[in-house]
């Protein structure tokens, strides 16, 4: 599921995401139609976390 950046900024204290992943879930990180990143959902604490397997797209310059 795709979520907006205008929904990301919508969020308000004790908003809820729903994710349709486990801890082996591979998820991809887009910047528009751009895959960015590659990585596993995970935990930090009390957060949800995503850990980054792959780096997918290059900047300028690298």
């Amino acid at each position: 599921r795709t979520m907006r950046l205008r929904d990301v900024f919508n969020l308000q204290v004790g908003s809820q995401i729903m994710f349709n992943a486990t801890p082996e879930s591979m998820v991809e990180m887009r910047c528009g139609d751009v895959i960015m990143y590659n990585g596993r959902m995970g935990r930090k604490g009390d957060r949800i976390a995503i850990q980054i397997e792959d780096r997918i797209a290059k900047t300028k310059g690298t």
